[in-house]
């Protein structure tokens, strides 16, 4: 009996025939279609002689991923974009992440500054805030106002520069005017600048400068120009320093809020219209160095009560109220808001125009015999004038000359004959 041996084995024949091993032969391998998206395939052959399978691993055969429904991850910030991710569609378990376009990273946001301390009386300091979503980012911004001087007793206490603006001359300095950014209350002007006399007030120095409520003025300024403090509204307080002898035009026109002014005694000239408007003035004094008294200083003064001459004074006196040149033989001016009797000097010859115009609390004149002239609008505007009290006759009354509109405004009896009571 034959008996023949399989690919790879020994078989034997009976009797005297031998065995012998016969080696498979494997042509071309073919994949088995079994990669997925994790691991490799296999492929296989089968033997030429007996067709036995030999199945091997596809090396390299393992599919790519397939990702195709992608979702927004919900996490785009100011530090980096969103980004979306997809499972494989074959495993459902790989994953794939990219950028997401429509979600990318959003703006830093700021809001809470703090400042950093850092400003200087020249330049306004920075403030910084840190991003309110990622706390990391920070910006920097100037903080605008920071800037400016601490301006006390007329430098700045951090840098030291003047409040005041100056004009310089060979012989000194005249204030000009004042630091744009110094909102200080009160003004002390100083006797010298650099080593030199502070001698004067320019023109417009101060003009509507509403900040001001207080001035003081060092014994060496001698000046206060044309309309200085003209429309210091809330200025109060005025000092003036000893050597002080004249202001020009308006020097203290419109201040509000101005109630009294002592001038030194070496003042000597009061400007036209010095206080004009001033409404809530009531008192004014000066010394006895005083030769120039415009009649028009205190225009629009109706609140002046009183206006103190010194006893020492020769060119002005102070005679029951009424202002007089120094020989009592014209009146200056009468303060508007004078009240009661007004007796009117016996050495008097003429009672000026517009004297007494609008005077509306004087409620009786006492006119001595010696007034010859009254001239136009004297009592204009007395409306609370009921008496006017004449020391000589009627005769004498009706002779004394009256300028036109003398009374006018006003409405009176004269009593003749008059004697003081």
């Amino acid at each position: 009996m034959l008996s023949l041996a399989a690919c790879g084995t020994t078989g034997s024949i009976s009797g005297n025939v031998g065995g012998g091993t016969c080696e498979h032969e494997y042509g071309q391998y073919w994949s088995d279609e079994n990669a997925t998206c994790e691991h490799d395939g296999t492929k296989t052959a089968y033997c030429n002689k007996c067709g036995m399978p030999d199945t091997l691993p596809d090396v390299g055969s393992k599919l790519d991923h397939v990702f195709t429904y992608y979702s927004y991850d919900e996490n785009a910030s100011c530090e980096q974009d969103g980004t979306k991710t997809a499972y494989c569609d074959y495993c459902n378990t790989a994953t794939d992440t990219v950028t997401d376009d429509r979600h990318p990273r959003f703006e830093h946001t700021f809001t809470d500054y703090k400042s950093n301390g850092d400003a200087t009386c020249d330049t306004n300091g920075t403030k910084t805030a840190v991003c309110d979503s990622c706390h990391k980012a920070t910006d920097t911004l100037e903080e605008a106002g920071t800037a400016g001087h601490d301006y006390a007793n007329g430098s700045c206490s951090v840098c030291h520069v003047s409040q005041l603006v100056y004009e310089e001359y060979s012989s000194g300095y005249s204030v000009k005017g004042i630091a744009g950014d110094c909102k200080d209350t009160e003004i002390i002007i100083p006797a010298t600048e650099n080593g030199k006399t502070v001698f004067s007030i320019l023109p417009n120095a101060f003009q509507n400068n509403t900040t001001i409520t207080k001035v003081t003025l060092p014994d060496s300024i001698t000046l206060i120009g044309n309309n200085a403090f003209d429309g210091c509204a809330n200025l109060a307080s005025v000092e003036l320093g000893e050597g002080l002898t004249a202001t020009r035009f308006q020097a203290f026109a419109n201040c509000a809020k101005l109630e009294s002014v002592t001038f030194p005694a070496a003042f000597e000239s009061l400007g036209s219209e010095t206080f004009a408007d001033c409404t809530n003035l009531k008192n004014v004094s000066f010394g006895e160095m005083l030769n120039s008294l415009s009649s028009n200083g205190f225009v629009g003064c109706d609140a002046l009560e009183s206006v103190e001459i010194a006893a020492e004074n020769t060119h002005y006196k102070n005679a029951g109220g009424i202002i007089c040149d120094g020989n009592l033989t014209r009146i200056v001016f009468a303060p508007k808001a004078i009240a009661g009797t007004v007796t009117i000097p016996v050495s008097i010859r003429t009672v000026a125009g517009t004297t007494f115009q609008n005077c509306t609390k004087i409620t009786r004149f006492v006119i001595p015999k010696s007034v010859t002239k009254i001239e136009s609008y004297a009592f204009n505007g007395c409306t609370a004038l009921t008496e006017l009290c004449y020391e000589g006759t009627q005769e004498e009354w009706n002779n004394l000359t009256k300028d036109l509109y003398w009374d006018s405004g006003a409405s009176f009896t004269v009593r003749y004959d008059y004697v003081a009571e």
